[in-house]
């Protein structure tokens, strides 16, 4: 950030240009308007937002203008409300207090999205060489919360408009409640998105319907239009389409533009000679829920030749190290968030088998461990897809809904008393004990032989238990032993 304002400064030259801007709403002659959206998408991505803030203010000189603020995208790249209303206000208070004039009129449209009608009042109190100064103290007095006065605020606002005073207009709306409007005129009479974006994230948050339809309308356009994919992948990661944020730093615009059922009346060339992309898109693809949906939606040859692309573009800068380290570390597993299920017991299974083998005396030859066919084909896992699948379960955001998975196990059938306690059979006065007293005599009858094993083996399992019981020696408790 530092940088981006030493190099215009230099090439400002003679002119003495100490600062981005050299006077409220004029831009200097820079090498460029502001920073790459590259650097923008890096920003909003990071963890140390606060540092990136205060660097940013004192690249300025502690003094940020809205200019400055675009130069920075400041109001891109944050993710905190409160941060960004802190910083409007901050930025409003620079543009009163620049020069020494002292013109309300240049921070209206920042206070009245804050809401501080009430202090723009006293701000035009101090104004006497203003010639506005009556008609404003006399408008502002009146409570803005009626409809008949945000009536009279559009109205004026309308007229603005008709002279082209296109920022005091969009303020006038602010003060009338349409948002909307106001951001219509951010976006089409003043060709300033950003400020429509930070207007619109300032007054309604990240979730409201104004952002929503600037993102869809008018930055997801541009991005196509531009072939700018960091520009795309920030908006789309603003509507909460993280899988598609991630999808469009690697598949083709136009096939993208095809799935996502985009109607786009031009599709730039895509800027694909930026090894950056590399490293965002191996930063993004496994730390949401959203994000891994969207990496297993990339085919693997579409990946594969992104990996070659940029190996080339490395090479064309002469990094030919860093290409063949690309080349050959580049993981091409897939994030999973889901644990692969052990193997089916069957319980009851293994304990007849233990049964008999103790009714069989034959306890001291081991049995051999039941191996599935899963587990015999499978081969080995891959350390890398074990060491980043344990890295996403630790690190991995919640941000789609999952299906609910059934039951692992059935419920447990009810027990034969209180089935007979239901019947009410349990003494015997149901009304067909009769019947069940017969088919209990039937069942007394002598069984077959292979009833007759099953009983010996429980009888001397049981007797098994009872002997073990009978060994245990519980040693009695004696004071002597303490050495008292």
């Amino acid at each position: 950030m530092r940088s981006f304002f030493i190099i215009n400064r230099r090439v400002a030259g003679g002119a003495g240009v100490a600062s981005p801007t050299a006077k409220a709403g004029v831009l200097a002659p820079f090498v460029r308007e502001r920073i790459r959206y590259r650097d923008i998408v890096w920003a909003f991505h990071s963890e140390s937002q606060e540092i990136l803030m205060t660097a940013s203010t004192s690249a300025c000189g502690g003094k940020m203008l809205w200019l400055d603020a675009r130069a920075l995208g400041v109001f891109l790249w944050g993710s905190s409300t409160e941060v960004l209303r802190s910083q409007m206000e901050i930025i409003a208070r620079n543009n009163y207090m620049l020069g020494e004039a002292r013109d309300p009129v240049a921070c209206c449209l920042y206070y009245f999205a804050l809401g501080k009608v009430k202090l723009v009042y006293g701000l035009w109190k101090q104004a006497a060489w203003h010639r506005e100064q009556p008609m404003m103290l006399k408008f502002l007095a009146n409570d803005f919360s009626e409809e008949r006065w945000k009536t009279a605020a559009q109205k004026n606002a309308f007229a603005l408009l008709s002279k082209q005073r296109y920022e005091y207009a969009a303020a006038f709306f602010l003060l009338g409640g349409s948002l909307k409007d106001a951001v219509n005129v951010c976006l089409k009479q003043l060709a300033d998105f950003q400020l429509a974006v930070a207007l619109a994230r300032v007054v309604e948050g990240d979730d409201g319907p104004v952002l929503k339809d600037i993102l869809q309308n008018h930055v997801v356009p541009r991005a196509f239009r531009e072939g700018n994919r960091w520009l795309g992948s920030w908006a789309f990661w603003m509507l909460k389409r993280r899988d598609v944020a991630v999808r469009i730093l690697l598949t083709p615009l136009h096939d993208l533009a095809v799935a996502l059922d985009l109607r786009l009346d031009e599709i730039g060339d895509p800027h694909y000679d930026d090894p950056s992309l590399a490293l965002l898109f191996g930063q993004l693809k496994g730390k949401s829920l959203q994000t891994a949906k969207g990496t297993s939606e990339i085919s693997g040859a579409t990946e594969f030749n992104f990996v070659l692309q940029m190996a080339r573009v490395l090479c064309r800068m002469g990094c030919h190290v860093l290409a063949v380290d690309l080349v050959r570390n580049w993981s091409f597993d897939r994030p999973s968030v889901t644990r692969a299920a052990p193997p089916a017991i069957d319980i009851a299974k293994e304990l007849d088998a233990h049964l008999q083998d103790l009714t069989n005396g034959d306890q001291s030859i081991p049995r051999p461990r039941r191996t599935s066919s899963n587990s015999r084909s499978r081969g080995p896992p891959s350390p890398t897809l074990r060491k980043n699948a344990a890295l996403l379960r630790r690190s991995v955001i919640i941000d789609m809904d999952l299906p609910s998975f059934p039951p692992t196990r059935p419920p447990s059938p009810p027990s034969a008393l209180s089935t007979l306690v239901e019947n009410g059979t349990i003494n015997g006065d149901g009304p067909n004990s009769g019947a069940r007293r017969g088919r209990a005599a039937k069942e007394e009858e002598p069984s077959s032989p292979n009833d007759e094993d099953a009983k010996a083996r429980k009888a001397a399992l049981g007797s098994l238990m009872k002997s073990a019981k009978k060994d245990v020696v519980v040693p009695e408790f004696d004071m002597s032993s303490f050495g008292f």
